[in-house]
């Protein structure tokens, strides 16, 4: 099994590792070929307690973004499932390594307790957030500041729940739907005040 970040860790070293709170992530990407559109899975990466993997959520669902949403007809489809598969996590491969290493030694490394996926304990998240995400995606491809304004409204939202109970996930998904609403309306405000000053002008 090839696992970015592990170095020359045996499945067993590994599997110690993950009750100490590491985590066996994979993500998603989509390219798209004008009418044929791909899904793929990356590579696994080992995410130690300290380090935050929203770096790599944020380069996958990139790449996705820029390259994906324009395949006809499944490019904005795979782009929205895969963005929001990697900002809610990814896909967690920790409980299914230590069930192949209990399986494969069944006295097992010692005091190996069970490890369960990111998304069993990490809590819900907020269909605001979720809406916030689509909304800035929609806003940046069809709509403008017709689907900006309410990822904004729903950015905001999702933070609040977010703030009240931690224990929720979709703080990426809000985020990227804030910047993308307010990067939109700055973009549109400009156009407005450009138009506006060339108008005046012309008049004059």
């Amino acid at each position: 099994m090839n696992i970015i970040g592990a170095g020359q860790l045996s499945e067993e070293e590994i599997a110690l590792k993950l009750t100490e709170g590491y985590r066996l992530v994979s993500y998603e990407y989509c390219l798209s070929f004008i009418v044929v559109t791909l899904k793929r899975p990356t590579s696994i990466y080992l995410v130690t307690p300290k380090d935050s993997d929203f770096g790599n959520r944020a380069l996958f669902s990139s790449l996705s973004f820029f390259i994906g949403w324009w395949g006809i007809p499944w490019g904005p489809i795979y782009t929205v499932s895969t963005i929001y598969r990697n900002l809610s996590g990814g896909h967690d491969h920790s409980k299914a390594l230590i069930d192949h290493v209990l399986a494969k030694n069944p006295s097992g490394p010692p005091a190996l307790p069970p490890v369960y996926p990111a998304s069993a304990v990490s809590g819900k998240t907020p269909g605001v957030a979720l809406a916030a995400l689509i909304l800035g995606l929609a806003s940046l491809v069809l709509f403008g500041p017709f689907t900006a304004v309410p990822a904004i409204i729903c950015g905001h939202i999702a933070l609040i729940q977010i703030k009240k109970d931690p224990a929720k996930k979709g703080r990426g998904m809000a985020v990227t739907g804030l910047i993308i609403g307010y990067a939109i309306m700055l973009f549109y405000a400009a156009i407005f005040i450009y138009i506006a000053q060339r108008a005046d002008g012309i008049s004059d």
